[in-house]
């Protein structure tokens, strides 16, 4: 059922604002125009907000990251570009040249051992050496040393997902459990580090 925008904001708590804001970035496409000054719009646009905010409120991602994700999710794009469209870095440049020789070919290594060759230069791998290098910098051999298991039980977690969500049906379930479900293995992992003893 067609509503206005107050409608449409009410609906999806979201300010009125705010909805002009994601029309003129291309976030959310435009509503039918009923008049010069006004448009309805539909569930579809309704189900926009709600992933705009799954996005850019809950799993914290910029304004121009959401927008490029809304555009992967739109031409349908599922594996391979949506992780680097969430994840930033710092550059190379950034860093200490000895400490980022270290990690990367730290990380070249542990990624063949696992058979997952051929990420380098992708945002994921950028990530991935510079928390590495940063560890490296820091002298921290305890920290480093985890790095290996937690590929481990990701690999163990990426395959119960594939199991367990549609993610491999849909773009939006893609980037959604990405997202999503870094805020959620964030947060379970620190209140497991909370727990009384």
């Amino acid at each position: 059922m067609p509503v206005k925008v107050s409608e449409l904001a009410s609906a999806a708590n979201v300010s009125i604002p705010k909805i002009k804001y994601y029309l003129r970035e291309g976030m959310l496409p435009p509503g039918t125009l009923t008049s010069p000054n006004q448009a309805w719009y539909g569930a579809a646009h309704l189900r926009r907000l709600k992933v705009i905010r799954a996005l850019a409120e809950v799993g914290g991602l910029s304004i121009a990251v959401t927008r490029d994700v809304l555009l992967a999710v739109d031409n349908e794009v599922r594996d391979g570009v949506l992780p680097d469209v969430v994840t930033t870095t710092p550059d190379e440049s950034d860093f200490d040249t000895g400490s980022w020789s270290v990690a990367r070919a730290r990380v070249e290594g542990m990624l063949a051992r696992h058979g997952l060759g051929g990420a380098e230069g992708t945002a994921s791998w950028r990530a991935l050496v510079t928390a590495v290098a940063v560890m490296v910098d820091l002298g921290r051999d305890d920290l480093l040393e985890l790095v290996e298991p937690y590929l481990v039980i990701c690999t163990r977690l990426v395959d119960v997902e594939a199991g367990a969500v549609r993610c491999a049906d849909d773009a939006e379930g893609a980037v959604l459990g990405t997202v999503l479900g870094d805020v959620v293995l964030s947060a379970l992992r620190r209140l497991v580090r909370a727990r009384p003893d």
